[in-house]
C-alpha cells in the first residue's frame, strides 16, 4: 500500500484558530518557559500536556497546531495534529486524546495511516493518551507548584550561591535550601532551576520539606 500525505505549514503561528468567543469548550493560554510565548490550548488535557513538554529535558521545543495534513488516496482527508514536538534529532507530530477518543475507529485508522506516511517525510506521529499524561503520580501537581513560583529567571548571585552549595553537597533536603521560614527568593530560584533541569527532585512523589534535591545540569 502507498501512503500519501501532504504537509502544509501554517503561514501564521497556527494552522487552525484555537481561541474564539464562540467556543463552547474551555480554552486558554499556557505561558511557555522554553518558547517565551503563549501556547493556545483547547482542553485542560492539552494544557497539562504542554506543561509536561515544557519541562521535559528531552524536548527542545513544541508548537501547537503548526500544520494541516492532507492524507489518503483519492479523496483527501484533512487533519490538524495538536502539537509538533522537536527533539534533538527528530520531530514528532502528537495528537492528544482521552483514552476513549484514542481507541475510536477514526483515530486508530488515521494513526495507522499517518505513521508510515509521515515517516517517508522524516516525521514521527503518535497519540498521547490521558492515562499517560495524567498518571497516578504527583507529577502534574508538583509541576503546577513549581510553575507557580518558578517563572522568574534566577539572578546570577543567587545561582552562584546555589552552585557553590551543591559543590559541597551531593544532595540536600528541600527545607535546607529554602530556609526556615521559607525565603521567597530562594524558593523561586529553586523552583526555576528544577524546571530547567539544573537541579533534580523526584517529581513522582509529593514535594515535602524532607524531599532531596540533587544536581542536574548546572
Amino acid at each position: 500500500m502507498t501512503y500519501q500525505v501532504e504537509i502544509a505549514f501554517a503561514e501564521e503561528e497556527r494552522a487552525r484558530r484555537v481561541i474564539s468567543r464562540s467556543n463552547s469548550r474551555v480554552t486558554g493560554k499556557y505561558p511557555g518557559l522554553k518558547s517565551r510565548r503563549m501556547h493556545y490550548w483547547e482542553s485542560s488535557l492539552e494544557r497539562d500536556a504542554f506543561m509536561l513538554l515544557d519541562v521535559s529535558a528531552e524536548v527542545v521545543s513544541f508548537d501547537e497546531q503548526p500544520v494541516t495534513l492532507y492524507y489518503g488516496i483519492g479523496k483527501k482527508l484533512r487533519h490538524y495534529p495538536d502539537v509538533l514536538v522537536s527533539y534533538p534529532n527528530r520531530q514528532v507530530f502528537v495528537e492528544i486524546k482521552t483514552d476513549r477518543e484514542a481507541h475510536s475507529m477514526e483515530v486508530v485508522t488515521r494513526t495507522a495511516y499517518l505513521i508510515p506516511a509521515l515517516a517517508r517525510h522524516g516525521y514521527g506521529y503518535r497519540v498521547w493518551t490521558e492515562s499517560e499524561i495524567r498518571d497516578r503520580s504527583f507529577r502534574l501537581s508538583n509541576l503546577r507548584f513549581l510553575l507557580r513560583f518558578g517563572r522568574t529567571e534566577v539572578e546570577l548571585t543567587r545561582f552562584e550561591w546555589l552552585r557553590q552549595l551543591f559543590r559541597k553537597h551531593a544532595s540536600l533536603p528541600w527545607k535546607e535550601i529554602v530556609g526556615h521560614p521559607t525565603d521567597k527568593g530562594k524558593l523561586s530560584a529553586l523552583c526555576r532551576l528544577i524546571l530547567e533541569g539544573r537541579l533534580r527532585i523526584d517529581l513522582m512523589r509529593p514535594i515535602l520539606p524532607e524531599s532531596l534535591i540533587s544536581v542536574g545540569r548546572m
